[in-house]
Order: C-alpha cells, then sequence, then structure tokens
C-alpha cells in the first residue's frame, strides 16, 4: 500500500472589515467685505475685500476591524490494523485573518468665499480648499488557533512502513493596511497623511503532538 495522508488542519480567520470614509471638511470663512464711499470725484475704496478662509481638513477615515481568530484544528482518532507504507498525519490551527484596512480620509472642505465687492475696490478670491482627511488605521490582526488532540492506534508496522507529522502552527495575522489620505477641497493642495498599519494579532496556536498507540487489536 502506498503512503497515506489524514488531515486535522484548521482554517484562516475572517479578514477584518475595511474602515468607513472621513466626512468631508467644512467650508473656509467668508472673506471681509469691502467697504467704499463716494465723493464729487468718484468712489474711493477704504477697505479691500478679503479673501476667504481657507477650507477646513477633511475627517479622518474609520479605523478597519479587528480580523477573526483561526479556525481551531478539529481533533480525531485514527484506527489502523497493520500499516502498510508511509502515513503522514497533518495536525494545526488556522491563521488569524489579516486586519482590516484603514477608511479613506475625507474630502477636504471648499474654500470660503471671497468677501463682498464695493464700488471703487478691487475683486476678492475665494479661498483654498482644505487639506485632505487623514486615512484611517488599519485593524489589528487576528490571533492564531490551537490545533486538536490526535490519536493514532495501531496494531504492527509492516515493513518499511512508519508514521510521520507536520505540524501547521496557527500562526497571527496581520494588521491591517493604512487608509488612504482625503483629496484637497477645490483648488487646494496636501492632506493630513495616511493612517497606520495596524497591529498583528497577538497570540500565536498551539498543537498538542500526535500520540500513537501501539494496541492489540482495533
Amino acid at each position: 500500500m502506498g503512503s497515506q495522508v489524514f488531515s486535522f488542519n484548521g482554517g484562516p480567520g475572517t479578514p477584518g472589515p475595511t474602515g468607513g470614509t472621513g466626512g468631508g471638511g467644512s467650508q473656509g470663512t467668508p472673506g471681509n467685505g469691502g467697504v467704499s464711499h463716494q465723493t464729487k470725484n468718484g468712489w474711493v475704496c477704504d477697505t479691500q475685500p478679503g479673501p476667504g478662509g481657507t477650507g477646513n481638513p477633511g475627517g479622518t477615515g474609520g479605523t478597519g476591524g479587528t480580523a477573526g481568530p483561526g479556525i481551531p484544528g478539529p481533533p480525531g482518532v485514527v484506527n489502523l490494523g497493520t500499516v502498510q507504507g508511509q502515513v503522514t498525519i497533518q495536525v494545526g490551527g488556522g491563521n488569524g485573518g489579516k486586519g482590516g484596512a484603514g477608511g479613506l480620509g475625507g474630502p477636504g472642505g471648499p474654500g470660503g468665499p471671497a468677501g463682498s465687492a464695493a464700488t471703487g475696490c478691487n475683486t476678492a478670491a475665494a479661498g483654498p480648499g482644505g487639506q485632505g482627511g487623514k486615512g484611517g488605521n488599519g485593524g489589528q490582526g487576528g490571533n492564531g488557533a490551537n490545533g486538536g488532540q490526535v490519536i493514532v492506534n495501531y496494531v504492527t508496522l509492516a515493513s518499511g512502513a512508519g508514521f510521520s507529522t507536520v505540524t501547521n502552527t496557527g500562526g497571527v495575522g496581520g494588521g491591517g493596511d493604512p487608509g488612504v489620505a482625503g483629496v484637497p477641497g477645490p483648488g487646494g493642495s496636501g492632506s493630513l497623511g495616511p493612517g497606520n498599519t495596524g497591529s498583528p494579532g497577538t497570540i500565536t496556536g498551539v498543537v498538542p503532538p500526535v500520540i500513537f498507540n501501539k494496541v492489540s487489536g482495533i
């Protein structure tokens, strides 16, 4: 008989959800209005209208969700009579899921309106748009899962037969990717930057050793 493989592995954890998008920035303050007066020679500008204020930055993106833990490996019992060939036992827990990505930063707010015009004065400009909001932080990765206890009962080993084990330790899931910064408001530039990468999971799974029992009968 050829080789046989018995698998008792767990599965991966679910990834965390992506964080929500940050809110849009509010509009900048209006510029001061111009002031002028009329004389017999015409209009005289006393105060030039002011430009609108810079729009406010967009809101910060939401933090990515925490990932699910790995799925534990099932316990099991394998009953064999006379073992022919090589028998491989695969045991282990699943890896934790990856943390959710941070949310997109919100768009910068529009610039404030120009100050009201006055006869005899120059025309002011609207303010520039605000910076794009900061991206959200990535979510935390999931913890690794434990493997189940596996027992192998056998009566005897044929010539050249044997056992081997493959252990898959449930590893921690990685932290979520940082969220991307938002776009600036109209006529603005720059952003508050991306978020931070999330933290990985904190617990690695444990896999108990496979127990091999030589028995008198199955």
